[in-house]
């Protein structure tokens, strides 16, 4: 694998993106029952649910990992862009 191909790769996997599409995919069902009153497509709660729980405690963890850590967003800036003119 080139490191190119890596570096796209990764791209797609950061800040969470699979979880907020888990979040959106769980919310929008969740107002489909809530407007139709739980008429149609009640059942599909038994999907939306763990959508819900999975992508939010998925935002709660790697957002309060760091904080428990005593790393914050900006000490991986500054290693990224300490790191740019090694490089170079």
């Amino acid at each position: 694998m080139q490191s190119g191909q890596h570096e796209v790769m990764r791209g797609w996997f950061a800040h969470g993106r699979w979880a907020l599409v888990l979040a959106f995919v769980g919310g929008a069902i969740l107002s489909f029952v809530v407007v139709t009153r739980g008429t149609y497509g009640a059942w599909m709660m038994w999907i939306a649910v763990p959508f819900l729980m999975i992508s939010l405690g998925y935002f709660y963890v790697v957002n309060a990992l760091p904080v428990f850590m005593g790393e914050t967003a900006n000490h991986q800036s500054e290693t990224e862009q300490q790191e740019k003119p090694r490089e170079e």
